[in-house]
């Protein structure tokens, strides 16, 4: 790419919000918000397809499209799946 630094910049500033919407998302699964689901796993999918990643942009529309059918316990189900989605993404 010719500017590596600006790659990781990007990747630092992406895993910081991320973990940011990852708690957003948890409060919102505890405080049984579908909004607050599906804005949070929103902000994780396009943040995440912006650095490359895919698997966890697909894992984090699923959660988003589970929150608008207004499925509760599959959006928490789907959205706990998440973080360990991250660990991977953030490893590569």
């Amino acid at each position: 790419l010719g500017r590596p630094h600006l790659v990781h910049q990007a990747i630092v500033m992406f895993q910081k919000q991320a973990l940011q919407n990852l708690e957003e998302l948890d409060s919102a699964c505890q405080a049984g918000s579908l909004e607050g689901i599906a804005q949070a796993a929103h902000a994780l999918k396009s943040s995440s397809l912006s650095v490359g990643g895919r698997r966890f942009a697909a894992a984090a529309g699923e959660v988003e499209q589970a929150a608008r059918r207004e499925a509760l316990d599959t959006a928490r189900k789907l959205g706990g799946g998440l973080r360990p989605e991250f660990a991977v993404l953030s490893q590569a």
